[in-house]
């Protein structure tokens, strides 16, 4: 799963929020790509083992520069399911 917001304060905080507190629902429905700005993409990584994490990493508009991961937050296995409950028919990518 892969989402974004523009790289602003209050797109950061709030994304931030809903990370920490593990508010998946909400944070779902969260899509502000903006293709010619800098982004802050959130990852939901799962391996083949009960739990999982999310990254969140600032996705520079700039060709040349290295993306950089800003946190992570570990996903228990209730979270997991919590989360992919929350993206119903969406569909998770291969990394």
């Amino acid at each position: 799963m892969q989402l974004a917001v523009s790289f602003n304060e209050s797109s950061i905080a709030r994304l931030f929020g809903l990370v920490r507190n593990h508010e998946w629902e909400e944070l779902v429905t969260v899509d502000e790509w903006n293709p010619l700005a800098n982004v802050l993409v959130v990852y939901a990584i799962l391996g083949p083992h009960e739990s999982g994490f999310v990254a969140m990493v600032k996705s520079h508009y700039e060709l040349y520069e290295a993306d950089e991961v800003y946190t992570t937050e570990p996903l228990t296995a209730e979270d997991i399911q919590r989360l992919e409950a929350a993206l119903g028919t969406k569909e998770w990518g291969q990394l």
